[in-house]
């Protein structure tokens, strides 16, 4: 017989492996048994999952084992056959001094496996082992393998917890192996370090022996080959190791930076592997972490503005922190210099450079100017202005303001400054009855002249733009130029009328009766006597506002009323009311008091509120403008200063200055520029430096042309402050200015200027944007599981007329069985970002799915993007993560605009500018033939601008917007530029003008675009309205109207007109028409001109004119569990009482806004009539079958308002879903408005009879839009499965392994959640911590709690995610609902209990299978302990069997073979005398006892002897095996007949489940409804634990 010993775990798990199919209770593993002795190899048993172990283990063990192990020694293996080794030998570790136990087992193609132990305590980490062979006793072997491979690692201890008992800790980590290269060793690696590392523990190390060889060697170390010439193939037996050294192989990093100045911190290992630090925010500190040993590159990726440092190796020593130091990188820096001309004699000036962006706030570096000259170094990157500091420049002298300038790496920024007198008058005009306080702004700096009340002058003004501003008191008004600018000898005159603010009272009283009325002034007591007429009436205007009394003097016979208080405001009048006397009594015969006359001082102004409160409505005033004077101005003095942070105003026009006359006859009049102007950004910034492709750089530049189409001189360079000056242009008239902007911006709009010699005409600023668009980074994040990105074209506009859809074809409905197409739904909003919900993964078990992601673009789009990638394309999308798509798609470019515009005689007009700006905002000069045709290529779709300028000429086009459609091309009308500008036309489509071209008002007074909407499928009217403003007679008019003519659509001629009919002077006539909208709903505009003969001849044309209409278009998808369900015959399948979900897409197709967008669903039950039926709500509906309302959610944020190309989603949801056994059908209806239309124009004779303008409300009806609908049946209730679930959670206070009473968690939130992604059922516990959920249809759940917080799970789900903290979410491991009823046992754990449950889970696992089965198992009632010495088992079963569960699980393992072919048929149920079979079966056993226990004494003689009886041992460790797999296989549960305390039924076990699946059952636990109501009837069952 052989044996084989190898320590291994004994653990439940092992035990349940080869238990888990037997058919009785010894049936272990019968084909292994059948197999016997001779390959005990095949007697394998895997390791638990639990603890990650994959390698196989040989769990065969002999009699002599449990001799071993009930003596307590550690020996190796008895071997008894070839093909197996293992030896021992000890060795000093490098690291800590300590002894360890080093060996190597190889059974070629079987096994291979290295034991390190005799372990001793190192704190810290060790994850590196290496083992040798001894060189002596294995010179002729080796190991020929030379390639890492994939080990897996147990690490174990022992320990003694806090009762005594003895316990196994165990930890599975996963590491490589690697040969050494001379074949006699091996380095292991582990993934992970062990922690702390305890003494007396082992690491075995296990790899699949397949990718292990060894072979025998000669004496010269050559390889023995066999008689074929192959390798001589070895195992190698108690392969001895020479040395076992463990260490630590890896090291940490660490440095500090200014986290500012980096993006990034890397080492970079030999092989290219890339370790990314740590940076603090705050402090700077830089960690890697843990390294594997050896060298690695420090790579430093310095953040914008700093210069990257070299590379530099850095060498990482295991077990050591190596301090990198400083890395923060050394800023890039740059130099501004300049020279400061027209130096005064003896100043002494300095320059300032400060920062003005974030990159160099804070910033400020001041040199001095000598010689002119002035350099500043070293100045970090970035921008700034440069300024000759202000309180440097001598007195009298001025200097111009700051410059921006951009230092860039090593380069020098030049800057130039003047000195000049700068100095101007400035005259204040001022008229006013009352003192002013007045004050003016220049350059950030406020002068104060004090208190002024008559016109004076500042002589000494420094030139530029002032804001002069006046501080009136209350109730004056302040009007006049108050902007001006001072020229350098000049004057600058602000004329300012400052006036009191007036208002008017009226009133009616009985002029009989009152003598006069008066307003007394509440402040001052001024009086002022309102004017009465002969009826009564009262007005007096230009009455100052303020607060007054009204005073009433009553006609003699009559009292005054009493006096009134109220408030005159500005233009507002004031109504008197109350105002009449009261006659006076009649004379009584008491004496007659004494009566004085009225008084005539002023009354005492009472604190009342005025009687009239109404705010005055605004007016606009009328400037008064005052010349300015000639005397010596009032006030000379020198204004005092203070700063101030106003700023220079901006002016809208293109204003003239005057030259001043020349203060000498020495000098020529020095030239003004023509024409001065600013470029600048959208933000009002000079734009930034640009550069061409040669490096130079490229400033924006300025061409102009006169009337006549001519260039004047070269084009002009802007500088760097985005300024530029034409020069003096040759003579008065208009000019075009044409900005060529650098690349990368737009060409903004030629502008044409008038010029008048002398005089200079300032632009106001040119804005320039970017053609790009930037994508906006804040849009919501996108949850998990679901697709998101954008679908725009190269500019990164949304793509007009797209659409986009997320499908996976051919997804199984796993409750149905039912094939279908899962089509995702999408909201796509205005800036093309597209996003969409979590994908529902019961669909996907796997986690993870491709889609194909389908995009439809307008005719005319290519179908790649602009990488060249195919637009359609597969997105894998994976649970958990969001998956970001990004699709940009190059506009097509082979549209063209072709027009003609001429004199009417078919030749050009000189001068006439053709403009078109794009839909990005890009201007083009388009130059025009000289028969007036143009033509406009490479135009992308969109809605184009075309400008046709003709300066000189005074007959301007207004702008015509031209929508151009992908593939078409856009004509024209024809336009005349004739002499004769007498007939006028005015094109309307529903009576509207329709230009668009800003905002006009509606019928209520707002302001709308100017613009006619109507849903698409609408007629189109139109009226075409001539007008003759001229004295002649037109005739032989004619319309060109490409629109009507490319549709043949003719022209309705006004009543009784022919084609001899002439258009009289001052006369108008309607022409009319009718079409129908295009079909795609894209922006259309009907562009005519008209043209004619007067009764002289000459030709006469009208400028072209517009009629441009936008549509209201919208589609909604309806879809149910993600499928679309429109066909009634194919309806959609679902199971009774399962969660339906609904989600409807709502687009806008048109090109206009869709506002108060609203959308509705009705359930139609089957048999209901849909005609008939009123719908009531969901909440509101009965058994019987009707119609009812579904609760549609809108989407979040959704503001009612859908832009043109958005689409958004709506959801319902049915969680009960709906009535079994039927057809149903629902029918969704969306509703949109129009936004308000602008008002019809006045009407003219012979327009058409238009009605009511056509309906504003759109309705997508289920009716006329089929994917609307959805129609789904129902099975029968009855296929449903389902059953009641209880949990119970608790926490094991006082760590026994059980919950007590008081342990249950009370108020905790628990959902139990479906895997398959259906909705939850959410519970909550009570006192005792039980929560029921109750008809849980049958499948697989976890468990979540909302954790309170110092709460969490003793075995998540997760571990990652299984945190104390107060919010998290703590889920359970996966188990199935299949039975009646189950509980579910939820074990938590606080941070004060995570240590007394020792091990979690496991603890508890092993405690059970030693502590409680063993001590069953033990009982004298046990048939199988008649086989084990009464003393023998009780000392086993005290504790010896926990100690060396290892070797226990190896009997166990064993014993499957040995019992089952001694015993075939035993049945150790019944019975309670011993069998005579156990006598016979003693006895054949005792022969091979005795040979087991020769061969263990001559590897330690002592060890019969300390067996205690080699017989007895061998039989009580067989049977020691046995008794622990029969625990497992829970044959020694007392029964309910032979157990005095009572426990539950079989049938109560079988319905108690922890989360793994498995059932127990036990005379203790928390407590359940049932249990609680059979309370008196039999003790608790206490659940499996759920934690396990």
């Amino acid at each position: 017989m052989y044996f084989f010993l190898e320590f291994l775990p004994f653990t439940k798990t092992t035990i349940g492996a080869i238990l888990k199919n037997a058919s009785s209770p010894f049936e272990f593993n019968s084909d292994a048994a059948a197999q016997g002795p001779s390959n005990p190899a095949r007697y394998n048993a895997s390791s638990s999952a639990r603890r990650g172990f994959s390698g196989k283990r040989t769990a065969i063990a002999g009699m002599t084992a449990v001799s071993l192990a009930l003596s307590g020694l550690t020996v190796p293996s008895v071997v008894g056959g070839a093909g197996s080794g293992l030896a021992g030998v000890q060795t000093a570790n490098a690291a800590t001094g300590m002894a360890v136990t080093a060996s190597v087992n190889y059974d070629k193609g079987d096994e291979f496996y290295s034991v390190f132990s005799d372990l001793g305590e190192v704190p810290g980490k060790i994850d590196t082992f290496h083992v040798r062979l001894d060189p002596q006793e294995y010179k002729n072997k080796k190991f020929t393998v030379t390639e890492s491979f994939p080990v897996e690692a147990v690490y174990r201890y022992g320990y003694t917890d806090r009762e005594g008992k003895s316990r196994t800790y165990e930890q599975s980590i996963s590491g490589i192996g690697v040969p050494d290269a001379d074949g006699r060793g091996f380095v292991f690696k582990l993934d992970e370090p062990i922690e702390d590392m305890k003494s007396k523990g082992s690491v075995r190390f296990a790899a699949d022996p397949n990718l292990i060889s060894a072979v025998r060697l000669n004496a010269d170390g050559t390889v023995k080959v066999d008689g074929d010439g192959n390798p001589d193939w070895t195992d190698l037996d108690n392969a001895a190791g020479q040395a076992g050294v463990i260490s630590y192989s890896k090291g940490s990093v660490s440095g500090s930076v200014d986290p500012e100045a980096v993006d990034k911190v890397e080492l970079v290992d030999a092989q290219g592997k890339r370790y990314t630090a740590s940076i603090d925010a705050t402090t700077g500190v830089v960690k890697f972490g843990e390294l594997p040993e050896g060298d690695y590159t420090l790579v430093i990726d310095p953040a914008d503005g700093y210069v990257k440092p070299a590379d530099r190796t850095v060498t990482v020593k295991a077990g050591d922190d190596t301090r990198l130091g400083d890395l923060t990188p050394q800023r890039e820096t740059g130099a501004i210099n300049g020279s400061v001309s027209n130096v005064p004699s003896g100043a002494n000036l300095q320059v300032r450079a400060t920062g003005n962006d974030d990159a160099t706030r804070g910033i400020s570096e001041v040199v001095d100017v000598v010689d002119g000259t002035y350099s500043i170094s070293d100045l970090p990157t970035g921008d700034y202005v440069v300024e000759v500091v202000a309180t440097t420049v001598p007195e009298g002298f001025s200097v111009s303001g700051g410059q921006s300038a951009t230092v860039t790496h090593n380069g020098t920024e030049t800057k130039n400054f003047k000195i000049s007198s700068g100095r101007g008058k400035l005259t204040v005009n001022l008229s006013t009855d009352t003192p002013v306080e007045i004050t003016a702004v220049h350059d950030g700096v406020t002068y104060s002249f004090g208190s002024q009340n008559n016109s004076f002058t500042w002589g000494a003004a420094p030139i530029g733009e002032y804001t002069v501003e006046v501080n009136a008191p209350d109730g004056y008004t302040v009007e006049g130029n108050t902007s001006v600018n001072v020229p350098e000898d000049g004057e600058a005159i602000a004329n300012v009328t400052v006036t009191r603010d007036t208002g008017s009272v009226s009133g009616t009283v009985d002029p009989k009766i009152v003598d006069k009325v008066e307003l007394v002034d509440s402040t001052t007591g001024e009086r002022r006597e309102v004017p009465v007429d002969g009826d009564g009436n009262l007005n007096l205007d230009e009455v100052p506002t303020g607060d007054y009394t009204v005073v009433v003097t009553p006609k003699d016979g009559y009292t005054a009323p009493a006096e009134q208080q109220v408030t005159v405001e500005k233009d507002r009048d004031t109504k008197l009311e109350n105002l009449d006397p009261t006659p006076k009594p009649s004379p009584t015969p008491t004496p007659k008091p004494a009566t004085s006359k009225p008084s005539t001082s002023a009354p005492k102004p009472t604190t009342s509120a005025p009687t009239s409160t109404a705010k005055p409505a605004p007016t606009t005033t009328k400037t008064t403008t005052t010349k300015p004077t000639t005397s010596a101005p009032t006030s000379t003095a020198k204004p005092t200063t203070t700063k101030t942070t106003t700023t220079k105003p901006t002016t809208s026009a293109p204003t003239s200055t005057t030259e001043p006359a020349p203060t000498t006859d020495s000098e020529p009049e020095p030239k003004k520029p023509s024409i001065v102007g600013t470029i600048t950004d959208p933000e009002g910034n000079p734009l930034p430096p640009v550069k061409d492709k040669d490096g130079k750089p490229q400033p924006p530049t300025v061409t102009i042309k006169d009337q006549d189409g001519n260039q004047i001189g070269d084009p002009i360079e802007v500088d760097e402050n985005g300024n530029f000056e034409v020069p003096e242009l040759p003579k008065d008239g208009d000019y075009v200015v044409i900005v060529d902007a650098p690349d990368g911006f737009n060409d903004p709009k030629p502008q044409v200027v008038p010029v008048k010699k002398g005089e200079t005409s300032k632009l106001p600023p040119i804005e320039v944007t970017k053609p790009n668009a930037d994508l906006d980074k804040n849009k919501p994040a996108a949850k998990p599981g679901s697709v998101h990105g954008w679908l725009v074209d190269e500019s990164n506009r949304p793509i007009t007329g797209s659409d986009i859809k997320l499908v996976k074809k051919g997804v199984t409905d796993p409750e149905t069985g039912e094939t279908f197409d899962y089509e995702v739904p999408i909201e796509v909003d205005a800036d093309g970002y597209f996003v969409t919900p979590p994908i529902d993964f019961k669909y996907f078990p796997e986690g993870v799915a491709d889609f194909d992601l389908e995009v439809t673009l307008p005719e005319g789009w290519p179908d790649v993007d602009i990488k060249g990638d195919k637009i359609n394309r597969t997105v894998t999308v994976k649970q958990g993560e969001s998956t970001p798509v990004e699709i940009k798609v190059e506009a097509p470019k082979t549209q063209s605009i072709v027009g003609r515009i001429d004199d009417g005689n078919g030749k050009a007009v000189p001068g006439t500018t053709v403009v078109v700006t794009d839909p990005r905002g890009n201007s083009r000069v388009i130059p025009v033939e000289d028969d007036g045709s143009f033509a406009i290529d490479d135009v992308i779709p969109g809605v184009h601008e075309v400008e046709i300028l003709t300066p000189g000429r005074g007959n301007d086009v207004d702008p015509i917007k031209v929508p151009v459609r992908a593939g078409e091309d856009v004509e024209l009308p024809e336009i005349h530029l004739t002499q004769n500008k007498s007939l006028k036309l005015e094109k309307r489509v529903w009576g509207r003008d329709a230009d668009n071209n800003g905002k006009v008002k509606n019928k209520d007074g707002e302001l709308v675009d100017d613009v006619m909407t109507v849903k698409d499928g609408e007629d189109l009217l139109y009226a075409l309205i001539v007008t003759n403003d001229g004295d002649e007679p037109i005739k032989n008019i004619t319309f060109d109207d490409p629109e009507l003519d490319k549709r043949n659509i003719e022209l309705t001629m006004p009543e009784g007109w022919t084609a001899e009919s002439e258009l009289a002077p001052g006369d108008s006539k309607v022409f009319n028409a009718k079409m129908k909208a295009p079909e795609d709903a894209f922006d259309f505009n009907n562009v005519a001109t008209a043209s004619g003969v007067t009764s002289k001849g000459e030709k006469v044309s009208s400028l072209p004119d517009s009629a441009y209409t936008k549509f209201l278009r919208g589609v909604v998808e309806k879809k149910v569990n993600a499928r679309f369900a429109t066909n009634k015959d194919k309806p959609v399948k679902a199971s009774a009482n399962s969660p339906l979900g609904f989600t409807y897409e709502v687009k806008n197709t048109g090109s206009t806004p869709m506002v108060n967008v609203k959308l509705t669903d009705i359930v139609y039950e089957d048999g209901v009539d849909e005609d008939n039926c009123k719908p009531v709500k969901a909440s509101e509906k009965a058994e019987d079958g009707q119609c009812y309302q579904l609760d549609v959610k809108e989407p979040e944020g959704f503001t009612g308002t859908l832009l043109p190309g958005e689409r958004v989603v709506f959801s319902a949801e049915l969680p009960e879903g709906l009535n079994p056994g039927a057809k149903h059908h629902n029918a969704a209806e969306a509703r949109g408005e129009l936004p308000a239309r602008p008002g019809r124009g006045d009407g003219y004779t012979g327009e058409p009879e238009y009605g009511e303008d056509p309906s504003s409300v759109l309705i997508i009806s289920p009716k006329d839009n089929i994917k609307g609908n959805a129609h789904v049946v129902v099975s029968e209730g009855a296929e449903l499965d389902a059953s009641d679930v209880q949990v119970v959670a608790w926490v094991d206070e006082n760590g026994n392994g059980k919950q007590d009473p008081d342990e249950g968690l009370s108020g905790l939130k628990i959902s139990l959640a479906p895997t398959d992604g259906t909705p939850s059922f959410a519970g909550e516990s009570n006192e005792d911590g039980n929560v029921l959920f109750e008809g849980s249809p049958y499948g697989k759940y976890t468990l979540k709690i909302d954790s309170p917080g110092n709460l969490r799970l003793v075995d998540p789900k997760d571990p990652e995610n299984n945190s104390f903290d107060p919010g998290a979410v703590l889920e359970s491991k996966e188990f199935e609902v299949n039975k009646a009823e189950q509980v579910i046992n939820l074990q938590l754990e606080t941070p004060r209990t995570a240590g007394i449950s020792e091990g979690g889970a496991q603890g508890e696992e092993e405690d059970s299978s030693l502590g409680k089965c063993l001590a069953s198992a033990s009982s004298v009632s046990n048939p199988v302990a008649w086989l084990v010495p009464l003393g023998l088992l009780g000392a086993v079963m005290g504790g010896i069997g926990v100690m060396f569960e290892d070797e226990l699980n190896q009997i166990s393992a064993q014993a499957n073979a040995a019992i089952r072919e001694a015993m075939p048929n035993v049945d150790l149920g019944i019975g309670f005398q011993q069998p005579e079979w156990v006598t016979e079966i003693q006895g054949q056993w005792q022969a091979q006892i005795d040979q087991v226990n020769r061969q263990l004494a001559q590897i330690n003689p002592a060890a019969p002897a300390a067996a205690g009886g080699v017989a007895l041992l061998a039989i009580a460790g067989l049977l020691t095996g046995v008794f622990y797999a029969g625990c497992e296989a829970g044959w020694f549960e007392p029964s309910e007949e032979s157990s005095s305390a009572g426990s539950s039924s079989k049938a109560d076990a079988e319905g108690t489940e922890d989360v793994a699946g498995s059932s127990s059952s036990s005379s203790e636990g928390g407590s359940s409804k049932k249990n609680e109501a059979d309370a008196d009837a039999q003790p608790e069952a206490k659940p499996e634990e759920a934690a396990n």
